[in-house]
Formats: structure tokens, sequence, C-alpha cells
């Protein structure tokens, strides 16, 4: 067939569109999964596919040049609601197929073009999989066969998913292999997850894995909760699993933040565990948090609280910062209250710096007052540079100022230069001191050398120093 190279072109691009999406590997979740889907019902909608409908009275040619006609009347017509050419397409017999293929790219504009094949190709895998997979196995090009099969097995997946899971599972492993389960996997997405996870199961990790698997379990959660969660817990421990339990914990937050906490907390202690319990304490904080304030009171004390009341005082500080600093204002002293205390202060500065502020002052000296001006400082410099300079000159000059003045600095030294300077030249230690004048000196060199070079030879730097920045911004 002259034009297979052309056609499979096409449906290489419509295959590939939605395509993007390689998961990690795990034999137990496949295990379970093709013994499950080999088993199960299939009580999704599936595609609407061609009806299986016999002609014996009327031959294959007259069948073949039926639906070359109705193809020719289709003009710019979505084929995949045109009811009489499904109709005429059940008639067909597969080694009809090939021919037909090779009509409709010729005649056929493109996007329909790209439809039609993909029915002609969907009906070959309902009525004989084996026989469309040995066809499209025969294509010379490799880009083109991979299409193919993707496009076969995504089809076969959906009549009879073991068998396509079987399929998939015997082809040698490699880059080919992957290209077909990655065009495949985008297809089941949404169909069949169930289906979609089997076939994930079989990719090798790779750098997109993590956004892969979120992908597989947010469409998995919304048709079989438990099932994704236990799809997940299966996956090695990893990005990609933190990544999708924090992501179906979320969704499962919404609509059960209580079932979702208690399933959270009842998994082994791991990295991954209280991610997923700090994002659900988030997402619930900012949904109802006086049902999480009353679910965290039921907690024993230990690190899971700590991680609940983390993530509590991070979703509460986003609706109402005030609440979320009364709260940590009750908690008992100790690291807990301290990192919780940064949350609500970094939350706050954005909307309110000086609210913030004023909070802060309050905080014994140390390094949690240190941290807190930081991230103020920080915060309130992106918005109104001036203000927050004000507040700056407003505080004693102690170590929490310090460390303030160097967030300023490093904060609109890009921009303002000549407003960071005195600043650099403010800090008490000479190692910080010394660092943030260069930090000063090459920004504002090159904006304005006239003055920066008058700054420059005023400042404490020493002179060896100051003659290797001058010469640097010549060059």
């Amino acid at each position: 067939m002259k034009t297979k190279g052309v056609i499979f072109f096409v449906l290489f691009a419509w295959l590939t569109l939605g395509a993007g999406y390689w998961l990690g590997r795990h034999s137990t979740a496949l295990t379970r999964l093709v013994s499950a889907t080999s088993h199960k019902v299939m009580t999704r909608t599936p595609r609407k596919r061609s009806p299986s409908v016999s002609r014996p009275e009327i031959s294959r040619k007259t069948i073949i040049a039926e639906v070359e006609a109705k193809i020719l009347e289709m003009k710019n017509s979505n084929a995949f609601q045109d009811e009489e050419l499904q109709t005429i397409i059940g008639s067909l017999e597969p080694d009809d197929i090939p021919e037909l293929l090779a009509f409709v790219d010729k005649n056929s504009p493109g996007i329909m073009r790209q439809g039609l094949c993909f029915i002609l190709l969907s009906h070959w895998a309902d009525a004989d999989p084996q026989a469309a997979i040995a066809w499209a196995n025969s294509l010379s090009n490799g880009q083109y066969k991979r299409s193919a099969i993707s496009s076969i097995v995504s089809a076969w997946a959906e009549q009879d998913p073991a068998a396509a899971i079987s399929y998939v599972h015997g082809l040698p492993n490699g880059p080919e292999r992957n290209h077909i389960l990655q065009n495949v996997i985008s297809s089941m997405l949404w169909r069949d997850p169930q289906v979609a996870a089997a076939l994930a199961s079989m990719l090798p990790p790779g750098n997109i894995q993590a956004s892969a698997v979120m992908q597989v379990a947010g469409s998995f959660v919304n048709s079989d909760p438990k099932g994704a969660m236990d799809w997940i817990q299966s996956l090695p421990e990893g990005a990609a699993k933190r990544n999708a339990l924090q992501s179906v914990g979320r969704e499962l937050a919404q609509d059960d933040p209580k079932s979702a906490a208690d399933f959270a907390t009842s998994m082994p202690p791991t990295q991954t565990r209280d991610d997923l319990i700090g994002s659900i304490a988030n997402s619930w904080a900012r949904t109802d948090p006086n049902a999480a304030m009353t679910w965290l009171q039921s907690m024993p004390e230990g690190a899971v609280k700590n991680v609940f009341i983390l993530g509590l005082v991070s979703g509460m500080a986003q609706n109402s910062p005030q609440d979320a600093a009364r709260f940590v204002a009750s908690l008992p002293a100790g690291d807990t209250q301290s990192s919780a205390a940064i949350s609500v202060i970094s939350e706050w500065s954005q909307s309110d710096p000086q609210a913030a502020a004023d909070w802060a002052a309050a905080f014994p000296a140390g390094n949690i007052k240190n941290s807190a001006f930081q991230s103020i400082i920080s915060n309130w410099a992106q918005d109104d540079p001036a203000a927050a300079g004000r507040w700056l000159n407003s505080l004693p000059n102690d170590s929490a100022k310090q460390s303030a003045a160097q967030s300023y600095v490093n904060q609109i030294v890009g921009q303002y230069p000549e407003i960071a300077a005195p600043w650099a030249e403010s800090l008490s230690d000479p190692v910080r001191r010394n660092a943030a004048i260069q930090n000063v000196a090459r920004h504002w060199l090159q904006m304005d050398p006239a003055n920066a070079q008058t700054w420059l030879l005023n400042t404490s730097l020493p002179d060896d120093q100051k003659q290797m920045l001058l010469e640097s911004s010549k060059q």
C-alpha cells in the first residue's frame, strides 16, 4: 500500500497529542491489576464502536464502495457521530481495512482523516486484534508502526484489557515498547484508569515519572478511591509516590477529609506518609477548619500530630492568618510551634506585611524571630521596597534587624542597588558586610558605573577586592 506512511504520520500526530506520561515499574501492582481486569465487568461507557453487522447478501466490493461513497459525502463531518457510517464500517471484513485506510488518506481532510483512521483500526481491533497487530508489525517505518500498534492496543484494551495487557507485557523491553505504552496509557487514562495503572507499572522510571503517576492517580481516584490508594501504595518509595499521594490526598480531602486523614495516619511511618498528612490537613483547614481542629483533638501526641498541625496551620493562614496566629500562640513551646509560626509569617506577610511584622515583633530574641523578620522583609520588599525599608529602619539594631537587612539587600539589589548600598554597609558582621557590598557593586556598576564607583571606593571593602570589582566591570 503506497500511502501507509502518510496515513500513519497523521495517526501518530493524533495519538501523541495526549501522550507524555511515563510511570514507574512495580510488578506486584501489575499482577494484581491484570488479574482484576481479566474478570471484571466493564461498567464504564466505552467509546462508541462501529457495530458488527452481517450482510452476507452483499458483496465485499459493494460494502467497500458504500464506505467510500459515504466518506466522500462526509467532507468536514464528524466521523464519530455518523451512525450510518459506523453501521457500514461494522459490515467490513478485517481484510478490507488496509484498502480503506489508503482511500481515507487520499480523500479525507485532516481532522476527519484522523477520526476515520482511528475508527477503522478500532473496528479491526474489535474483530481480530491479532490480525490487526500483525498488519501493523509489517509496517517498515518505526514511528508509524508504533502509532498503529498504540491505536490497536488502545481499542483492544477497552474490550479485553487482560489480553491487551498480556500482549504489551510480552513485548521486548526497550524504547519501542515504552513508546507504545506511553500512547496507550494516555488513551486509556480517563476511559479505564485501572488498565492505565496496570500498563503504567510496566514502564521504567523516568524524568517525568512523578508527573505521570499524578495524572493516572488523579483519574483513578475519581472512579475508585480505594483502588487508587492501593495502587499508589504498591509503588516504590520516591518522588512519584509522594506526589501521587499528595494529589490523591487533596482530592479525597475535598470529598471526605476525615476518611482521607484516617487513611493517611494508618500508613507506615515514611516521608511519603508525612507529606500526605500535611497535604490533607492543609486542604481540610481551608475548607472546614473547625472540623479539622476537632479531629486534631482526637490525635495522640507525637510526630504524626505535629505533622498534621503544621499542615493545618498552613491551610488556616491562607484564609485567616489572624486565626492561625492565635492557634499557634496556644501551642506548647517547641519546634512545632516555631515551625508553625514561620509558616504563618510566610503567608501573612504576603497579604499584610505590617500586621505580620507587628506579630513577629513580640517573638523572643533568637533564630525564630530572625527567620520571621527575613521572611517578612523578603515578601514586603517585592511589593513596596520603600515601605519595607522604613519598617527595617524602625527596628532596634539587634540580630533580628541584621538578618532582615541582609535579606533586604538580597531582595532589592537587582533593581535598586542604590537603595541596597547603605544597608549593605550597615551589616555588623565583616564577612556578611563584604559579601553584601560586593553584591551591590556588581549590580550597580552595570547600571550606573560612575555613582557605583564613587560609592564603592568609599566603602570598608578591602582595596584589592575593590580593584577586582572595578576591573571586572570594565570587561
